[in-house]
């Protein structure tokens, strides 16, 4: 049996956080979708890996055995795509830089101005994702550096602000927020969102507002 080793980094966020809430909003996928994944996974190897109720989630005993096998094969396999991957980068002497749906912008074309005036041998090799796949494509080392909108998982890497805009919201001309000039994130909080163009693991859901 082949398990997707995404699919076992989700099992391991929530047996970290025990809430599938938490854990989705790390992930930063919806939660329907991430109880799908968990019980594919279980319905694949055949036991309950989470009791859950109303109030709690609970690691069972096959999970709590589980956790440090999953931590090791995902660590691992991430740590083994990313040392092939950026070996054969840099023999070729190319720098992939991830960015999102919309693109970098102005800013990434001028950082790529600057990076060639200052490093003429090395090619820039510029790749595309979907919101949110630009961090998970530096953990799999198939970017070696990328821009990422914030919020984001940015477990196991290094992150600096390099730039910030104004965001928009649309909603409906009687909503109860149009009569502000300025809505802020947490006024967004109870809100849904349409996410277009998102990832395969978020199934096309509506997701709880996200500052991007």
């Amino acid at each position: 049996m082949d398990v997707d080793t995404r699919v076992l980094r989700y099992y391991v966020t929530v047996a970290e956080d025990l809430s599938f809430t938490r854990a989705a909003q790390r992930l930063f996928v919806s939660q329907p979708s991430l109880s799908r994944q968990i019980q594919r996974l279980e319905n694949d190897l055949g036991v309950r890996l989470f009791e859950r109720s109303s109030r709690e989630v609970r690691l069972t005993a096959a999970g709590e055995r589980l956790l440090p096998e999953a931590r090791r094969l995902v660590d691992g396999w991430q740590q083994a795509m990313r040392d092939v991957r950026v070996a054969d980068a840099a023999r070729r002497r190319l720098l992939r830089v991830g960015f999102v749906a919309t693109g970098a912008g102005p800013l990434g074309r001028r950082a790529r101005t600057v990076f060639a005036q200052r490093h003429p041998g090395v090619t820039v090799e510029p790749k595309r994702f979907d919101w949110g796949g630009e961090a998970e494509a530096l953990r799999r080392g198939l970017v070696d550096v990328a821009f990422v909108w914030l919020p984001a998982d940015l477990d196991g890497l290094h992150a600096q602000v390099v730039a910030e805009e104004p965001r928009w919201v649309a909603m409906a001309a009687d909503h109860p927020l149009t009569a502000r000039d300025d809505v802020s994130i947490t006024d967004l909080r109870r809100a849904h969102v349409r996410v277009v163009g998102a990832p395969d693991d978020q199934d096309g859901d509506v997701q709880p507002a996200q500052h991007r």
